[in-house]
Order: C-alpha cells, then sequence, then structure tokens
C-alpha cells in the first residue's frame, strides 16, 4: 500500500476545531481516496482532494491521547470504480451548520503509491489517526450497517507532534546551508526549492542542527515537493521514508529504447529484445505488441496487444524483454509470414496472421484485421482495420481478417496512439489502405511495411507482399 507523509490539519479543520471549542460540535463524515498529485500546492489550503476517486464509509470513531482522535473504515472491492494510483486520503467533517469541509489531507510520498483495483483489494482497513485539540464535542457519522473490529497498526501518538497544526516554514539555501524559518512548531512542512548535496548543512531559524532520516544523514531532497519534518530543538527529522530518503524507481536496458514523462508518470519504450533491470523494488504497468504480419496478396494482421496493471518488479532483478519482429512479406504464390511474439517476462503477446497468398486472397487475421486482395475486373483491395476492427471487404467475397476486437491503443486509453493497424490488400486498379496504427497500404505491384514499432501488418501486392512491422512494449509507472 502507498506510504503516507502524515496527517496535516487543513485550514477548514482548524476553524472547525476553534468552532467546537467555542460551543459548536464537530462530526467527522467520511474518509477520500484520491489520484490526485499535490505539486506545489500548500496542503493546509486545499478544500477537497486534487482528485477524488472514492469515499469510505466510517466503521469506528475513537477518542484518543494528546488531543487526538481515530476513525476507521474499510474499502470494498465494490467501492472501486475503476484502477487508480493511491496518491491522497482526505477525512472530511461538519461543523454546526452541517456543511462538509475537507478537515485533515495526507499524500502519498515521493515513488510509495500503490495501484488500486477492484481486482485486487478484498476489504483494505483504514485507520486514521487525526489531531482534534481540545475540540468538545466530537463525534462521528458511522456507518452502523457494516461494524466490525478494526485491525491494529499499534500507532504511537505524541504530543509534540501533534501540538497545534504543521507549521509552514520557508525553505531557502545560501551556499551550502538550507535554512528553514517558519513559526517554530515542532512538526514542519515546507516546498524544497533550492538541490540538497552530499555535505550540505542544515538550520532552522538560523540555528544550526544535523538533519536525518531516520538513522541516515539527509543528503538529498526532490526539489519543488512538500516534505515533512519534526524539530526537537536538537536536529532536524525528516518523516522516514519521506521523499529525501526515497529512490525513483528506473531502469537499465541492453536493448534500444526511449523513455519521457508526463507530470509524474514516466513512459519507457521498449524498442529492440533486450534485458531491462530495475533499480529498486517498484511496480509498472505494460502495454505489448506483437510483430505484424507479412503482406501476401491479402493484406496482413496487426500484431495483438495487451495490457497488464500493476507488475511488481524486484530492484537488480533482470526482466528477459522480447520484442516479436515483423513476419515477412512474400510473393503471391504463399502466404505472408506470421508476426514474432512479444514477451516481458512470463508475459507474451502474440503476432499477426499473415495475408493469404493469391489463391485466397484473404486478409490475415491479428489484433486489427488485414484487408482482401482485390480481384476479377474492378480489382479493388480491402482496407486494413483498425483500432481491433475486422478489415474491409474487397469488391470480390474474399474472407477479410479479422480483429482482436479491443481497442489496440496504448495502455486501452481512448485518447492515446493507435497500434496494430491491419494491411492493405492488393488491387490492380485500387489497392487496400493500411489500417490506422501502422498497417502498410497495399499496391498493385509491391506493398508497403507496416510502421517499424507498431506491430502494423504489412500490405499485400500484384507482385508481393511486404514485411510487417515490429510489436513494441510500453512500460508505465508514477514517481
Amino acid at each position: 500500500m502507498s506510504v503516507w507523509s502524515g496527517s496535516d490539519v487543513t485550514n477548514q479543520g482548524l476553524d472547525l476545531i476553534a468552532q467546537s471549542q467555542t460551543g459548536g460540535s464537530l462530526t467527522f463524515t467520511r474518509i477520500g481516496l484520491g489520484s490526485g498529485l499535490i505539486g506545489q500546492q500548500d496542503p493546509a489550503a486545499l478544500t477537497d482532494l486534487v482528485k477524488p476517486e472514492t469515499s469510505v464509509d466510517i466503521k469506528r470513531a475513537e477518542a484518543l491521547a494528546f488531543g487526538s482522535f481515530e476513525i476507521g473504515g474499510e474499502v470494498l472491492p465494490g467501492d472501486i470504480a475503476a484502477d487508480f494510483f493511491w496518491q491522497e486520503v482526505g477525512v472530511y467533517a461538519h461543523g454546526a451548520d452541517g456543511v462538509e469541509k475537507l478537515y485533515a489531507y495526507s499524500w502519498a510520498l515521493l515513488g510509495q503509491a500503490s495501484l488500486v483495483s477492484a481486482d485486487s483489494i478484498d476489504g483494505m482497513v483504514l485507520k486514521l489517526p487525526v489531531y482534534i485539540g481540545n475540540a468538545q464535542n466530537v463525534t462521528a457519522s458511522i456507518d452502523l450497517s457494516a461494524v466490525y473490529l478494526l485491525q491494529s497498526e499499534g500507532q504511537e501518538l505524541r504530543e509534540e507532534i501533534f501540538d497545534g497544526a504543521t507549521g509552514v516554514y520557508e525553505h531557502e539555501k545560501s551556499g551550502t546551508v538550507h535554512n528553514f524559518t517558519g513559526a517554530g512548531r515542532p512538526m514542519g512542512r515546507a516546498l524544497i526549492t533550492a538541490p540538497v548535496e552530499p555535505g550540505d548543512a542544515f538550520a532552522v531559524n538560523g540555528t544550526l542542527m544535523p538533519a536525518f532520516v531516520g538513522e541516515t544523514r539527509v543528503e538529498s531532497l526532490p526539489v519543488n515537493r512538500w516534505v515533512l519534518f519534526i524539530n526537537d530543538g536538537f536536529q532536524l527529522n525528516f518523516f522516514s521514508g519521506a521523499p529525501g530518503d526515497a529512490k525513483e524507481l528506473s531502469f537499465t536496458y541492453t536493448g534500444s529504447s526511449t523513455i519521457s514523462a508526463v507530470g509524474p508518470v514516466m513512459y519507457m519504450k521498449l524498442l529492440t529484445s533486450g534485458t531491462l533491470t530495475p533499480n529498486i523494488n517498484g511496480v509498472v504497468d505494460t502495454f505489448m505488441v506483437g510483430g505484424g504480419g507479412g503482406g501476401s496478396a491479402g493484406g496482413a494482421g496487426g500484431g495483438y496487444t495487451k495490457t497488464n496493471m500493476g507488475i511488481s518488479v524486484s530492484g537488480g532483478i533482470p526482466i528477459a524483454c522480447t520484442i516479436g519482429a515483423g513476419g515477412g512479406g512474400v510473393a503471391i504464390a504463399s502466404v505472408g509470414g506470421t508476426g514474432g511474439t512479444t514477451s516481458f517476462g512470463g508475459n507474451s503477446i502474440g503476432g499477426g496472421a499473415g495475408g493469404g497468398n493469391g489463391t485466397s486472397r484473404n486478409g490475415g487475421n491479428g489484433g486489427s484485421g488485414g484487408g482482401p486482395s482485390g480481384g476479377g475486373g474492378a480489382n479493388v483491395g480491402g482496407n486494413g482495420g483498425s483500432n481491433g476492427s475486422n478489415g474491409t471487404a474487397s469488391q470480390l467475397p474474399y474472407t477479410v481478417g479479422v480483429g482482436q476486437g479491443t481497442t489496440t491503443r496504448e495502455f486501452g486509453s481512448s485518447t492515446a496512439a493507435l497500434y496494430s493497424g491491419g494491411g492493405g490488400g492488393a488491387g490492380l486498379n485500387t489497392a487496400g489502405t493500411g489500417g490506422a496504427g501502422g498497417g502498410g497500404n497495399g499496391s498493385a505491384s509491391y506493398g508497403l511495411g507496416g510502421g517499424a514499432n507498431t506491430g502494423g501488418g504489412g500490405g499485400g501486392g500484384g507482385n508481393a507482399g511486404a514485411n510487417g512491422g515490429s510489436g513494441i512494449i510500453i512500460l508505465r509507472w508514477v514517481i
């Protein structure tokens, strides 16, 4: 599960505490889970989760020592409408006016968010301590229809940590000294504005002191990220497992690859076969495309596609990766070659079938189907399919290639790039066009090849078809 920063009482939460201390009420209503990224926002200023995903009913509430209150609930499979990376959690409450507000907020530490899926959850227990200070008349809106005994995690609450809301500090680097200036509360949060290098010194309000993560001195902190720490007057203690102590998941690869980022989401495309080695333990999603089939007279099928979510990888343990080759295009006396299988460790997906010869003229089956060859007087070739569809028929009743029937877009996203286009069939008068996603066009003479690393099927030709496109593996993970 995700590893958390600690709980921040929001400004709205502080207002509710103040109201309760003058005779008002404080009622906790629910727990919210979200997938949003806090980035450079101040947690205390939030009024809702950045990107809410689901809500959890409160099923237990208990007053604790040191001005704290504990609430609990359970996430069930039916609560998850769609898979998401669990990046944030919020506690909601209302005062005497009954208007619900975000009371407390916590976010997942760098690289420590976990994937939440209905397929993998079987009653995930939540147990959250929240600060209430000297608030009076504190209750919780409890779902009495499913009360159960919550698991105990034995979390110790310390008065010095929860004495007042977390203080906001400003970080400034001067030379090699990182100074945190703020209200002087024991627990602080700050936006890191400059890189921390090994050997740098730390100070709080101008007083130099050693800085640790657990028992290890701090040597790095993430720039433009919020971090939490405790100042006991003698040393600065960043939360164990805080961003400065966490490594980001990365990989080395012996084959050809590219890497890119969209916000905190990393994408790595494996273009040729090789061995992939992660630097630390982590979780990735994979999208795989088999090699496209080779054309003959008929256009070939694109490689099949497959998405796998939440694959665990182990630091230092190599993973064999095979990129399926495109099937060979052939003269029309023969059937085109089948595309190669793409595999990531123990997961694999097959390639598309080759186009039919000059007798059958059929389109090949695959992720998207190939278009059949034309014939007779009109001699119009069929088009290759796209996004999992069948090829389209030529003017004669030759068989179209059958597609997989599901999207061939990257990770199944409706806005992502298409892969596995079917090859177009040969046509002496009008040849078929290749399907979107790398399918090769047909021709009156020699078909065109499927796109490299698209799994596109090779186009058919009046003399010979073309090679299919090679497959691809795409990794996705959150840092």
